[in-house]
């Protein structure tokens, strides 16, 4: 949530709130998979049965529907 505030003197003060949703960044990679997979591999694969789950987690992203079996590397290095 972004705050605009004139303060003392007319000037414009900005301050952000922000919050760390870590199911959300997990869905975040979900979905870069997802269109990673559609880029490379097209239609044909995009509408396999077994991509359904993940479709079902990018339209519902507050159930839990593969992040519960999914693992994800935590830290990486380059």
């Amino acid at each position: 949530m972004q705050k605009l505030r004139v303060g003392i003197r007319g000037l414009i003060t900005h301050s952000r709130s922000t919050r760390f949703d870590e199911t959300r960044a997990r869905i975040s990679w979900i979905r870069a998979a997802y269109l990673a997979a559609f880029a490379a591999l097209g239609w044909s694969y995009i509408f396999r049965g077994v991509m359904e789950p993940y479709r079902k987690q990018l339209q519902q992203p507050d159930i839990s529907v593969v992040l519960r079996r999914t693992s994800f590397v935590t830290s990486m290095r380059f």
